[in-house]
């Protein structure tokens, strides 16, 4: 009988190792998938320049004038040149014009971008 308790008890203890082992690699994973930075960077000279990209690249989009449902808009490259700029016509689904740069327009301006870039018209068109 004190073979299979002493058994039972080493047992327990590999158990136990084993748990306290897939917490540890469990933490470790977490820790090692989260980003390392998730501040937004900010262009110097351009503070309501909003960043769309992530860490290997990416452009700004300012909103620098609007005369709504128009807003002419510049896409400026990390070194803060102009890369295009132009109108964009911009109707929010209530029809009330915009307060500031929403994640609904810059998603808009991205996906037109695309498409202009994928036409390969000229640098100074119109969105």
């Amino acid at each position: 009988m004190k073979h299979w308790l002493l058994a039972w008890k080493w047992f327990q203890h590999l158990l136990s190792f084993v748990g306290a082992l897939s917490i540890i690699a469990t933490v470790v994973f977490f820790n090692a998938m989260s980003p390392a930075d998730t501040s937004t960077p900010v262009l110097s000279g351009h503070p309501d320049a909003v960043w769309r990209g992530a860490q290997d690249g990416g452009y700004y989009i300012e909103i620098t004038r609007s005369n709504p449902p128009d807003y002419f808009v510049q896409v400026r490259g990390v070194d803060s040149t102009v890369e295009r700029e132009g109108w964009a016509r911009f109707i929010t689904p209530d029809g009330k014009p915009l307060e500031s740069m929403d994640r609904t327009l810059v998603t808009y301006l991205s996906i037109r971008m695309d498409q202009l870039r994928q036409a390969k018209e000229g640098a100074h068109s119109e969105f």
